[in-house]
C-alpha cells in the first residue's frame, strides 16, 4: 500500500501493528509540526494543522475498522461518554482483524506471507 493510500484513502484494511506504527508516526510528525508552527508563526497558526491531522487519523481508523469488518461510521462510537473511547481503542488496537477477505478487501496478513498472526 502506497503512503498516499495509507494516510489519505478511506478504503482497504490495516493490520493492528501497521495501525499502531502509522498512528505513532503521525503523532510524532504532527507534534514536531505543531511546535515548529507555534514557535515560528504563533499559537493561532497551529489551527491550520488540525484539519490534515483529523483527515489522516480518520483514514487510519477507518481502515482499521474495515479490518475488523466494521463500517467507518463506527468511529462515532467515540461520542459515547467514557465507554465510547475505551471501546474504540479496544477495537482498533487490541482485537485481531477478521480472518480472510471481507467486504472491505483481502486480509492484509495475506500480503506478508512471513507475518505471524497472533491468535
Amino acid at each position: 500500500m502506497r503512503m498516499k493510500d495509507v494516510f489519505l484513502s478511506f478504503r482497504g484494511r490495516l493490520l493492528r501493528s501497521t495501525f499502531w506504527a502509522y498512528s505513532l508516526a503521525t503523532w510524532i510528525v504532527f507534534i514536531f509540526l505543531f511546535v515548529g508552527f507555534e514557535r515560528v508563526f504563533g499559537h493561532a497558526s497551529t489551527l491550520l494543522l488540525y484539519p490534515p491531522l483529523l483527515i489522516v487519523l480518520v483514514a487510519l481508523i477507518t481502515k482499521r475498522l474495515h479490518d475488523r469488518n466494521k463500517r467507518g461510521a463506527w468511529i462515532l462510537v467515540v461520542l459515547i461518554p467514557i465507554a465510547g473511547p475505551i471501546l474504540l481503542v479496544t477495537e482498533l488496537g487490541f482485537l485481531r482483524g477478521s480472518a480472510g477477505p471481507n467486504r472491505y478487501g483481502r486480509d492484509p496478513s495475506e500480503f506478508y506471507p512471513d507475518y505471524q498472526v497472533v491468535k
